[in-house]
């Protein structure tokens, strides 16, 4: 969903992607890719071995790199290992490209590791865009400025047409309960009809005596008929909360406690 709100401001842009086949059946259109930067041994090799549909062949040709949204540095010392390292690696490889961080989710920096690459970030990128007060002010106690500027794919679907509800014509389409877990719920699971996968991995935390179905969804289109659906989600992932939010779902409940700040954070600016 991300990347859709990006394709809709840059239709032109060449994505970085890990599964290039994926992103184009789930946005239902084609376009450029290439792999990400290299973070890991088996994904160096094939960076140093084969450079067709690597970054090496952009050398020389790339002149504005964006990451359009989410919650990159966030949580896991890997992920501000991932997304740390690729963005000062294409600094180093791209060092006259604009590079900018849109609607960004930053978590305070847990230890001196997270601390270090948010550092190294700040001084890589030309300009950052975050998505609440609370990464905002991580960002202004590094002695930076961030524009605040809301969730990427919250502001994206606010002018989108949600597909008619085509799963019940009941309540105006509206029937289903959803749920989804990013990690295990050791709690008593509440009834639902469906379980969202945001993720394929998401599967693997459903109780094996869910009496419903595991959907995870094909295209966008897809996405929204089956969100438009819903009067009820209860869920982990916030972007699940998001998606139901702007789906004009009714009931909108956390799976346990919010696993992150960022859920936290955004559901009390719904109060």
């Amino acid at each position: 969903m991300i990347l859709a709100s990006a394709l809709e401001r840059y239709p032109d842009a060449i994505v970085m992607s890990a599964d290039g086949v994926f992103s184009q059946r789930f946005q239902e259109k084609t376009f450029p890719t290439v792999l990400p930067f290299p973070t890991g041994f088996r994904s160096w090799v094939r960076f140093l071995s084969h450079p067709e549909g690597t970054l090496r062949e952009l050398k020389g040709k790339v002149d504005r790199i964006i990451f359009p949204g989410g919650g990159l540095l966030a949580i896991k010392d890997r992920a501000w290992w991932i997304w740390g390292s690729t963005i000062v690696g294409l600094r180093k490889m791209f060092p006259e490209a604009r590079m900018e961080m849109e609607a960004q989710g930053i978590d305070v920096p847990k230890n001196d590791w997270q601390k270090f690459w948010l550092n190294r970030v700040i001084v890589a990128t030309n300009s950052i865009t975050v998505r609440d007060e609370a990464s905002a002010a991580v960002i202004d106690s590094f002695g930076s400025r961030a524009e605040i500027v809301g969730d990427a794919v919250e502001s994206w679907l606010g002018s989108q047409p949600i597909p008619n509800p085509s799963l019940s014509k009941k309540e105006g389409g509206k029937k289903l309960v959803l749920i989804n877990a990013r990690a295990k719920f050791t709690g008593e699971w509440p009834k639902a009809d469906i379980f969202i996968a945001m993720e394929p991995s998401d599967a693997r935390w459903v109780p094996r005596d869910f009496p419903g179905k595991v959907v995870f969804p094909d295209t966008v289109k897809e996405a929204l008929e089956v969100f438009g659906s819903a009067k009820v989600v209860i869920g982990q992932r916030l972007h699940f909360l998001i998606m139901a939010k702007a789906c004009g779902c009714p009931e909108i409940q956390t799976l346990g406690e919010p696993y992150a700040e960022k859920v936290k954070n955004w559901l009390e600016r719904q109060e």
